[in-house]
């Protein structure tokens, strides 16, 4: 009788590891969504995502007494992850019949789901940012007509809010238009850090709905690029008030962006205090459980969540 030696199974988690590898690359090479997703990895059990705050302005000297500085602070997010796995089984006959054809089958599957998991729960995000039962560090879902602007301190790792620091709106319900997009810069330009400084946002980049990308590469010109001398709103061939802007489509199958809503955001500041992913373990595969000689286990592994530390780097709109 032949005893069936698992010498079969050596060498197929490196030649899986490898096709999983070069698949991740290419999907996070042209992932320009992830590109303007700020990540942080952790190996707490959760990770505190924090806004920016300050001491104000500096006060007059009148060369002896110093006035003391009074520290004005934002919220934070306190976000944890979870795990996320799937198991995919590889049989004796079939490495015997085509090795290298079904390692890399695995490899190329695993790394896929993982990543495309995290891409669909990234558009999840999007769409949740209306969702008033979503909410970040100040108690607000990301757009909301009535954040507060800055806390007091924390307890429990719970922001008091500074009711005397006011309120912001980064939510309006305008349709996109070359009118809305400067509208919505306007009102970001009086937007302010929670010591009270000017949040001086440069909203650079526009987020749209698949179905508004025509009116994107309308106002913008197509290919990112702005039309010159060309304001899409005005019959006068006025000059884009747009101009320089890029756009980016928020939306996959029934995730992302709904038809109407867009928004604007400054592309650098959005990826520091906006959306962000934390890791504790970013998509992997890992050999599964052993047991049976006939079967090799491969795992594909993420262990992830999604949250945002301030919203005002990005104005949204939801239309009706």
């Amino acid at each position: 009788m032949e005893v069936v030696n698992e010498k079969w199974k050596a060498d197929n988690y490196k030649f899986i590891g490898k096709a999983f590898d070069m698949q991740a690359k290419n999907m996070l090479t042209g992932n320009s969504l992830l590109k303007i997703t700020g990540e942080e990895v952790t190996d707490s059990i959760d990770y505190e995502l924090s806004s920016a705050g300050g001491y104000g302005q500096l006060r007059a000297y009148d060369g002896s007494t110093l006035v003391a500085g009074n520290q004005k602070r934002g919220f934070k997010m306190v976000v944890t992850p979870k795990e996320w796995a799937a198991e995919i089984q590889l049989k004796y006959k079939q490495i015997k019949n085509d090795k290298l054809g079904h390692t890399k089958k695995v490899g190329k599957g695993l790394a896929t789901a993982g990543w495309a998991t995290v891409q669909a729960h990234l558009l999840q995000a999007y769409a949740n940012m209306f969702n008033s039962s979503v909410t970040g560090g100040d108690g607000k879902a990301f757009a909301a007509t009535d954040h507060p602007v800055a806390s007091k301190e924390d307890s429990n790792r719970s922001y008091v809010v500074d009711t005397d620091a006011g309120t912001y709106s980064n939510l309006i319900t305008t349709a996109l238009s070359g009118a809305a997009i400067s509208e919505a810069k306007a009102k970001g330009a009086r937007f302010v850090t929670p010591d009270g400084q000017p949040l001086l946002a440069n909203f650079n980049l526009l987020l749209v709905s698949p179905e508004l990308e025509a009116t994107a590469a309308k106002i913008l010109g197509t290919e990112n690029k702005y039309t010159p001398m060309q304001n899409p709103d005005d019959a006068t061939n006025a000059s884009n008030p747009n101009a320089g802007m890029k756009y980016l489509v928020i939306g996959g199958g029934a995730d992302g962006f709904t038809a109407k809503q867009w928004a604007i955001c400054d592309m650098d500041m959005f990826k520091e205090y906006g959306l962000k992913i934390v890791y504790t373990t970013k998509p992997t595969v890992m050999k599964g459980q052993p047991g049976n000689p006939l079967i090799q286990s491969f795992v594909g592994y993420a262990d992830y969540a999604i949250g945002w530390a301030d919203p005002r780097y990005c104005i949204c709109s939801n239309p009706a």
